[in-house]
């Protein structure tokens, strides 16, 4: 940078700045799951997953944390305008709750309080110290190796440090299509919290309806996995 301010961890990691904004909490809140109407937008119409919560924000580039105790997903997100409706389906029965949180960038000053503010060359703020900031404490990354109905990243389980609480920002819907059977089942992947952490599990989210070409095997899947985990304790 060519001016401006930045603060370091003791890693040497930068975590302000006055070129770059930091995501802060925006919203918060626990939603209850209804069941689901119409085909939605996506991969496919949702068939097997019991329930979902849809949630509409307005803002400038939200990101929605979340986390479930039944199995869950980030089914889509659709913009119009400012407004951003993220929809999170279950495998719970209606009335499933679900817990999210928001982080998004914001361009004005905070106008309470009092504190620390930190401006890029525009005057937007890319740090203020009235907000709560998106910890981000790892990321699941890598191949889907889907075969045969099953990933390699069936069954996996995380847990991180006792006594905090934390959710999963899902980037896409990893998923395959499984032509085990005459119509195939699309499998997607999702996320379960208990205890300390979550596992995360293949589950059939609809069925494809197009014919097997084969055997066995699998017709085409979306190959990458990337979550982030965020804690979210006092979120």
């Amino acid at each position: 940078m060519s001016y401006g301010v930045e603060f370091r961890n003791e890693g040497g990691v930068v975590q302000i700045d006055s070129t770059y904004g930091n995501y802060y909490l925006s919203l918060s809140g626990a939603a209850t799951s209804t069941a689901i109407s119409g085909t939605g937008t996506g991969v496919a119409s949702l068939l097997y997953p019991q329930s979902w919560v849809v949630i509409t924000v307005t803002g400038i580039n939200p990101l929605i944390a979340f986390r479930c105790s039944e199995k869950s997903f980030l089914y889509n997100v659709v913009k119009s305008g400012s407004n951003w409706t993220f929809t999170i389906a279950t495998f719970g029965a209606v009335g499933t709750i679900v817990n999210y949180y928001i982080y998004d960038t914001y361009p004005t000053a905070a106008g309470v309080g009092w504190g620390l503010e930190v401006y890029d060359s525009s005057g937007a703020v890319t740090f203020s110290s009235e907000r709560k900031y998106l910890r981000v404490v790892d990321q699941l990354a890598g191949a889907y190796n889907f075969v045969d109905g099953v990933s390699n990243w069936n069954g996996a389980s995380y847990s991180y440090l006792p006594g905090r609480t934390y959710a999963l920002i899902q980037s896409h819907l990893s998923w395959g299509n499984d032509a085990w059977d005459v119509f195939g089942y699309i499998v997607g992947l999702c996320c379960k919290f208990g205890g300390g952490g979550f596992s995360l599990h293949d589950e059939r989210i609809n069925q494809s309806g197009r014919p097997y070409v084969e055997p066995y095997g699998d017709l085409e899947f979306v190959d990458r996995v990337t979550f982030v985990v965020c804690d979210v304790t006092g979120h």
